[in-house]
């Protein structure tokens, strides 16, 4: 990948993690919390790309456990997202 589109990488989920954060911090869900957790792993796994691209960890790019870090966060996000708009559907009223 150039050098260029992980700087921009780095920027755009900077500035993601920053929004998930502070609606985190005011809305008080769970979900909100663990995607501003994986915006904050992609973060730090592109900052590591950006100033340490040869740190490794038995014999991985240290980067990438923080990438899957960040998969295994969005994936429990998206489990509750789901959870939570199947039990608002659950709820709603039938016109039986």
């Amino acid at each position: 990948m150039p050098p260029v589109i992980i700087k921009i990488l780095f920027a755009a989920f900077s500035v993601h993690f920053a929004l998930f954060l502070r609606l985190a911090l005011k809305r008080r869900k769970a979900y909100l919390g663990l995607l501003s957790l994986t915006f904050l792993l992609l973060v730090t796994s592109y900052a590591l790309r950006i100033w340490l691209p040869q740190a490794e960890y038995h014999e991985h790019k240290l980067f990438w456990y923080f990438r899957l870090s960040a998969l295994a966060t969005s994936a429990t996000a998206l489990v509750l997202i789901l959870h939570r708009e199947f039990k608002k559907t659950a709820e709603q009223p039938t016109d039986s």
